[in-house]
Order: C-alpha cells, then sequence, then structure tokens
C-alpha cells in the first residue's frame, strides 16, 4: 500500500486536515514480479539451449564409440557388461538432453512434425497406465470425437498428456481421488479475453483439460509451479511441468492452470488446429 497525504489550511490560515489518498500496489508489484521472473527464466533457457545442444553432441559421440566397442566385443567378452552398463547411463543422459530441449522449446526441425489426433492421444496413454497409479486415481474421461488434428512431434504431444496425468495423481498425495481427462475445440475470438490473457491469436484450437480432486495449490506457488526443478513436495522434482510449458509454446500453444486450495487443480492445454485439419464435430464424444 502507498499513502499521500496533503495538508488542507482555511482561508484564515488555520489547518483543515488532510486529503489522504491510498494506492493498492499488489497487482502492480505481482506484475513486476511476474515480469522479472520470466525474464530471469528466459535467460535460463537461452543457457539451457546451448548445453543442451552441446551435451548432445558429447552424447552422440559416446554413443558412437560404445556401439564401435561393442561390434568388436564378443558376447562372452569379461568387458561387454561395463560397456553396455555406459550404453544404458548414455540413454538416459539422452533423456535429459531431450527433456532440457523440450524444456527451451526447441523447434529447429519441423521434418518430424505430424498431425496429431490428441484425443487418440490421451486413449493410447491411459489403457497403458502402471496399477499403482490406477489403485490410487480413478481415471475418467470425456473426449471428443472427430477431434481436429494439430501438428507437432508426437513423442513431445505424449510426454505433455502423461505429465499432465502424473501431476493429477501426484496432487492426490496417496489419497483416493479422480483425475478428468477432456478434450474439445475450442474458438478464440477477436475480442477474447481468454486469447489476450493467453497471448494466442484468434483462430480454432483443440483443449486438453486435466483437472484432479486433490488438496489444491496454494496461491503464492501457482506463480512458480512452471519454474523448473520446483515443487513443494519433495526437492530436485525434476523438469515436468516446466518441459510441459516449454513443449507447448514450442507448438505455438498456451497452457494455464486454475486451483483452489482444499478444492483441486485444472491445467487447460490450448493447441492451435493444423490448416488442414478436417472440421470438429463437437456434438460427438467418447
Amino acid at each position: 500500500m502507498l499513502e499521500k497525504g496533503t495538508p488542507r489550511f482555511l482561508p484564515n490560515g488555520d489547518f483543515a486536515g488532510y486529503v489522504g489518498i491510498v494506492f493498492d500496489l499488489t497487482d502492480i508489484k505481482r506484475g513486476q514480479e511476474r515480469a522479472l521472473r520470466e525474464k530471469n527464466l528466459e535467460n535460463l533457457r537461452v543457457l539451457s539451449a546451448g548445453i543442451a545442444h552441446d551435451f548432445n553432441t558429447l552424447v552422440g559421440a559416446i554413443f558412437g564409440e560404445v556401439d564401435l566397442a561393442l561390434s568388436d566385443m564378443p558376447a562372452n567378452s569379461p568387458g561387454r557388461e561395463n560397456v553396455e552398463r555406459i550404453f544404458a547411463v548414455a540413454k538416459r543422459a539422452a533423456d535429459i538432453v531431450r527433456l532440457l530441449l523440450a524444456y527451451v522449446g526447441d523447434w529447429s526441425d519441423d521434418s518430424e512434425t505430424e498431425l496429431v489426433d490428441l484425443t487418440e492421444v490421451v486413449e493410447e496413454i491411459v489403457p497403458h497406465l502402471k496399477a499403482p497409479i490406477l489403485r490410487r486415481a480413478e481415471i475418467r474421461t470425456c473426449l471428443a470425437a472427430r477431434l481436429p488434428s494439430v501438428r507437432g512431434r508426437m513423442q513431445q504431444i505424449r510426454l505433455v498428456v502423461l505429465n499432465l496425468i502424473l501431476n493429477a495423481v501426484e496432487a492426490l498425495e496417496g489419497e483416493k481421488g479422480l483425475v478428468t481427462l477432456t478434450t474439445a475445440p475450442v474458438e478464440i475470438p477477436g475480442d477474447s479475453m481468454e486469447g489476450s490473457r493467453e497471448g494466442l491469436p484468434t483462430g480454432s484450437y483443440v483443449k486438453l483439460e486435466v483437472s484432479d480432486t486433490g488438496s489444491g495449490i496454494a496461491e503464492e506457488v501457482q506463480d512458480r509451479m512452471f519454474d523448473p526443478y520446483f515443487s513443494t513436495r519433495f526437492l530436485g522434482r525434476g523438469l515436468g511441468l516446466a518441459a510441459v510449458q516449454g513443449i507447448v509454446h514450442s507448438h505455438r500453444g498456451a497452457i494455464h492452470a486454475k486451483s483452489t486450495p482444499g478444492d483441486g487443480s485444472t491445467f487447460e492445454v490450448l493447441l492451435p488446429v493444423a490448416s488442414n485439419s478436417p472440421p470438429a464435430d463437437p456434438r460427438q464424444m467418447r
């Protein structure tokens, strides 16, 4: 709060009192903090992109040397097991590089893109969730049939869906609860508050919504939930939501979270419809 007072005097010179003005600077300060945080995250993304590309080159060299070593070693060689362990560690390192590239929103190779149906991706992933997850959470789906396709990288889209599901299950904190997955076509008109809030242009989009009945997210945490390695559950949780945000932004979409403490959370992803996608039929739901 900013308070400002101006003294006032009567015509005869006697002091009459103060005229006070009180400014609520909460929104201004939050906006400044958000802008500073976004600038810092952008600097981190630039740094991460350079590290990821350099590290990817080193990992590629390791794979090449391991392949040469294994091709020259007989199956019963005493050192073969050690080389295979090196290969396994290098593969894990390559997975970390992919997460880093997802976080920074790497979009350098458009040849890898394809038309992706979000409904089909959800239907593919949900049946293969591991039993411990399904024991803790009831998974419900409300999926649009004949959903317009989006253009993207299938592996990254799968990562978005899977990470949002796992995040929703974690939010249940080991208790029984409900996780609901929804897909639907969305139109953003030119005067839409939603579009202006997310920085999205007017057009047709596909929505993926993942909601849970967990304890919700505290208000002071909501602005930091997409920061890399930030978590209220345990230290060093990883790039989960940060990578999800990076992938969504690289697909020219937006992600938004709504949460009320004690009343669960909802994550909404909007991705632009591919220009050559068939029209949607919102009346058909699965």
